[in-house]
């Protein structure tokens, strides 16, 4: 009778593709304060009172899935 391993018992395993992660920058409105989650890459003025982002809206960064970006074209 042929011995099996138990690692190894005949069936493919399939390799999930190890996932990747890029740092993006997010800013809110220092002057409006109502808008936040704003991508440093794609807004530069606030949605909501055209504010331009200066050195006082604050900035946090999160580190985000690469399939999930969005790009430019």
């Amino acid at each position: 009778m042929p011995q099996h391993d138990s690692h190894h018992s005949g069936h493919s395993h399939s390799r999930k593709k190890k996932e990747e992660y890029v740092w993006e920058w997010f800013w809110s409105c220092c002057n409006c304060g109502s808008h936040a989650g704003l991508s440093t890459t794609i807004l530069l003025a606030c949605p909501g009172c055209d504010h331009i982002r200066c050195e006082y809206c604050p900035m946090e960064s999160a580190q985000i899935l690469k399939s999930q970006l969005v790009t430019r074209k």
